[in-house]
């Protein structure tokens, strides 16, 4: 018998969102295979400016285009009126809400993906509004839940530890990275015009506060005050502590060892990563740390923050060090640029680690999750349906 389960993924607006956009996007190109093997029949909702960002979305699964006005009260509006609506219409047995929030209106059997607890774990982070949406509909949307998804047994145990959710409801579903993708010799070639030829440490993050960019700032301060030839890149969106980075920048000790290139095309990044003399990553608090992996993937010596997921996720193929360790950076990251048995330890380590967290593990641990799912829901009602054409536009 065949199942049909949709996945919301009305919250994910391109460049916005971080890590998790990869880490969706990429779980749902490597699910369709495993899917259609386990009965399972893949159909997504999202927004036109989704689907020109990602068109193999579009051309791989049944896509329905949600028409959502600008702004979070229309998209949670659309969520809770118009994709129910449509979702019957169109027959789904489960739907899978991805952006950790179950909407108010969802019938029928649900899965839910929480990326972190951030907004549970770290509440300072965000406005006073958001923050009182967050306690309010995450530990319902938990509830809520028929199975809910974590990329990591840390956010995994901040569930079941901190809002007492069933540990057999919870699956961890692993973000991944596929293989490494050959360097275009064109990105190489900007890159090269970017960052010259000084060593460089490389932080691919929005500045967010719990990014936590200020420890790196100081240590490359440091070792440039200790005459070591090193420059810090940062790359990523728009953030809100860009005015902070910009002023920590313009000190004496980092004027002319900063770059900020902002949001970069994804062959870019690939072949600055690849360039880097070194990865860091030191970050108060991730889900799972996919630009840690990616780090890995691409064997690049990296160093990561001690909190949240990124130990899990490293395992032995990186350094580790506390995200207030000023000392402990800068000790890392001229290590790193120093000691070549070291890079090539930590370097063949990271390949073993990274080749760990693949997409194929990624889909059939999600496929278990959906699956899951149904088996546990008493609402699910078997019923025939009328199959839309797979280039149908909705609503």
């Amino acid at each position: 018998m065949t199942h049909r389960v949709g996945v919301n993924l009305a919250w994910l607006v391109p460049g916005v969102v971080g890590g998790s956009e990869e880490a969706t996007v990429g779980a749902l190109l490597a699910v369709e295979d495993v899917a259609a093997t386990r009965g399972i029949e893949v159909v997504l909702f999202g927004t036109e400016q989704l689907v020109l960002t990602h068109p193999a979305l579009g051309e791989r699964f049944e896509f329905h285009r949600l028409r959502l006005r600008s702004g979070k009260g229309a998209r949670v509006a659309a969520e809770t009126v118009v994709l129910p609506r449509l979702a019957g219409r169109v027959g789904v047995d489960l739907m899978h809400h991805a952006g950790g929030v179950v909407p108010l209106a969802a019938p029928g059997p649900v899965a839910l993906a929480i990326h972190d607890t951030q907004p549970l774990d770290l509440p300072e982070n965000f406005s006073a509004v958001k923050r009182r949406y967050m306690r309010l509909m995450v530990p319902r949307s938990v509830r809520r839940a028929t199975v809910v998804t974590a990329p990591s047994q840390f956010v995994r145990s901040r569930l079941v530890d901190d809002l007492g959710t069933p540990s057999d409801k919870v699956a961890v579903v692993p973000w991944s990275v596929p293989a490494p993708r050959p360097i275009d010799p064109e990105a190489a070639l900007r890159v090269d015009a970017l960052v010259g030829s000084t060593p460089f440490v490389l932080y691919p993050a929005i500045a967010y506060r719990h990014k936590n960019h200020a420890v790196l700032l100081d240590a490359v301060g440091r070792l440039r005050r200790d005459r070591v030839d090193v420059q810090l890149v940062l790359t990523g969106a728009a953030g809100p502590c860009d005015a902070e980075v910009a002023l920590r920048s313009a000190a004496p000790d980092l004027a002319g060892g900063v770059r900020v290139l902002g949001r970069i095309p994804r062959q870019d990044l690939d072949a600055l990563i690849a360039a880097a003399s070194v990865v860091a990553v030191p970050s108060r608090y991730e889900g799972f740390g996919l630009p840690a992996l990616e780090a890995l993937s691409a064997g690049r010596p990296t160093v990561v923050s001690s909190m949240g997921s990124l130990p899990e996720v490293v395992g032995d193929g990186a350094l580790v060090v506390g995200p207030d360790d000023v000392s402990g950076w800068v000790d890392a990251i001229a290590a790193l640029l120093n000691d070549d048995d070291q890079v090539r330890r930590l370097v063949d380590a990271g390949h073993r680690v990274a080749a760990s967290w693949t997409p194929r593990r990624t889909a059939s641990a999600l496929v278990d999750a959906w699956t899951s799912g149904l088996e546990r829901s008493s609402s699910h009602i078997s019923r025939e349906r009328v199959r839309p054409e797979r280039t149908q536009e909705s609503l």
